[in-house]
């Protein structure tokens, strides 16, 4: 086999199955999940829901599984078969303000007001920094830098 069979050969192996994956991916097709009919006790394949939706009633060897949109102050981010949505659990704390709010696909999102840092889910003010010392970034100090700013870690 010749050097240019063998860099092909390797390539075919290379790249075939990345193609197959991206054929897969681009081809649109619904997650499935594995489910029993409590009725008939046969083992199906039903489609999941949609990111924003929950299973309302799973499929049956006749229909497809019904998906509802989730309440409000709930969501579901990802495809799913669960049979409610999750609730919107993260409430921003002391300092901290809301950056996404809760909707049908994703947690409400908090992060520290301008002038903190958060530490251990904590947040802290920023400190003055001491002579001969300033910022390399927010949160972040350099003795050897010149300046004054704010001092912290994050």
């Amino acid at each position: 086999m010749g050097r240019g069979q063998e860099l092909l050969a390797v390539l075919q192996w290379v790249f075939a199955p990345l193609l197959l994956l991206l054929a897969e991916l681009s081809s649109g097709l619904q997650p499935t999940y594995q489910w029993r009919d409590a009725e008939t006790n046969e083992k199906l394949t039903c489609q999941q829901c949609p990111p924003g939706t929950f299973v309302a009633r799973h499929c049956t060897r006749d229909r497809q599984t019904e998906c509802e949109p989730c309440p409000e102050l709930h969501y579901t981010q990802y495809w799913n078969y669960l049979e409610k949505c999750r609730y919107c659990n993260v409430i921003c704390e002391e300092k901290q303000v809301e950056v996404q709010q809760c909707n049908a696909t994703h947690n409400r999102v908090c992060q520290c007001q301008e002038g903190y840092y958060s530490e251990m889910e904590f947040c802290i003010r920023h400190s003055e920094c001491p002579p001969g010392s300033g910022v390399v970034k927010p949160g972040l100090v350099d003795i050897c830098s010149s300046g004054a700013g704010l001092c912290g870690f994050n």
